[in-house]
């Protein structure tokens, strides 16, 4: 299993690429970087340090089942019923193909236990591309430390790894960014994994979600986008 190196510095130069960076294109000269880095960059970013859940940028949401939520000592903290896929949604739609979203996990763990074998939560980063969920990213991590990505489209559901990428971190950052149809999945800001998907649209909403009795708690979230009007 390939295990993450952590790099200092990587998420800022993803950011530079997804923003600045043409693929396949010729190194920017100066003045064409100069002119690239005039590009006016807006952030949205979460630290859960309220009481409640702030109901202008966040609202609770399921994609199939039920469970809670709660805020308190600056984590969000989600929690599902069985088969459940329940956790926040961004109320506002960002409306752009270059984006760089990240949010930390302060810990992931399954709230029953199993008859055999090791109970597994996970914690699950997501991007939708609609209001219903048929059309989404996924980017996971489990309580073993195995990654797993995956697309679904139109009601259809695709495995984009290869089964063999995880981390020894407790903490992690995941990540996904967008460049048109280039996206890269990140964890603590390093490339893991890139992806070409074509057709997917623009808009977007993020999720943050434990899938079935997965306990969750979230520290940070983070949108990074052009500027938006």
């Amino acid at each position: 299993m390939k295990h993450f190196k952590l790099l200092g510095g990587i998420l800022a130069v993803i950011i530079g690429c997804v923003f600045f960076c043409a693929a396949q294109q010729p190194q920017p000269s100066p003045a064409q970087t100069k002119q690239a880095q005039t590009v006016a960059l807006a952030e949205f970013k979460e630290e859960f340090d309220g009481t409640a859940l702030d109901s202008k940028k966040w609202e609770q949401y399921s994609l199939e089942g039920g469970g809670t939520i709660k805020v308190a000592k600056g984590k969000l903290m989600t929690s599902g019923a069985s088969g459940s896929r329940f956790g926040i949604r961004s109320v506002q739609t960002f409306k752009t193909d270059k984006f760089v979203v990240s949010a930390k996990v302060a810990s992931v763990a399954a709230a029953l236990s199993e008859a055999s074998g090791t109970p597994t939560g996970n914690a699950v980063l997501v991007v939708l591309f609609d209001n219903n969920g048929v059309n989404r990213l996924e980017w996971i991590v489990n309580t073993d430390g195995r990654f797993e990505a995956w697309l679904m489209r139109d009601g259809r559901s695709e495995r984009l790894d290869d089964k063999n990428l995880g981390t020894k971190e407790k903490s992690p950052t995941l990540g996904i960014a967008r460049r048109g149809d280039d996206y890269f999945f990140m964890l603590n800001g390093e490339v893991g994994m890139q992806k070409k998907i074509k057709n997917l649209p623009a808009p977007f909403r993020v999720m943050l979600y434990g899938f079935g009795t997965s306990k969750d708690e979230w520290e940070m979230v983070s949108i990074i986008t052009p500027e938006q009007k």
